[in-house]
């Protein structure tokens, strides 16, 4: 079956969660490739303030990760990073906060490795496996670990 045929036996909602998903997930990732973190990120909490929503259940939450799950897998150097703030935007679209989370793990040969993730209600959305070792970073300490990090 074509890409076509596939994205037509789709429910209404799961396209239109896929249509936007194309558009952010692209745009974040040109953003964060073209612009300075400390530029980009108010840019991207303005795009992502909450507005008053009916509230989700945890199967659109989950439809929201899934979509852009797939458009990412088409978008060169869509990390982590870009997938969390894709879902965090477009939960915000629907009303519902989340919580960016950034974390660091110390590696055997002394490098640093950096995720990020995605929770909502306490659940990660996106970022598989969140937590596992990774130390959270505080907001304040998000900016600089961002800028190292950017990559993935």
């Amino acid at each position: 079956m074509t890409a076509i045929g596939r994205f037509l036996d789709l429910s209404w909602t799961e396209r239109r969660l896929l249509m936007a998903a194309g558009v952010a997930v692209p745009v974040l990732r040109l953003g964060l490739w073209l612009l300075p973190f400390g530029v980009f990120r108010p840019l991207v909490i303005r795009g992502a303030a909450r507005r008053p929503g009916p509230g989700l259940d945890g199967k659109a939450v989950d439809q929201v990760a899934w979509a852009v799950s797939v458009v990412a897998r088409r978008i060169p150097g869509a990390t982590c990073l870009t997938q969390a703030l894709a879902a965090r935007v477009l939960l915000a679209g629907m009303g519902e906060r989340s919580e960016l989370r950034i974390g660091v793990l110390r590696e055997c040969g002394g490098g640093i490795r950096a995720h990020a993730w995605l929770e909502h209600d306490g659940r990660v959305v996106i970022g598989g496996d969140a937590g596992t070792g990774y130390a959270v970073l505080s907001s304040a300490q998000e900016s600089a670990a961002v800028m190292t990090a950017r990559g993935g």
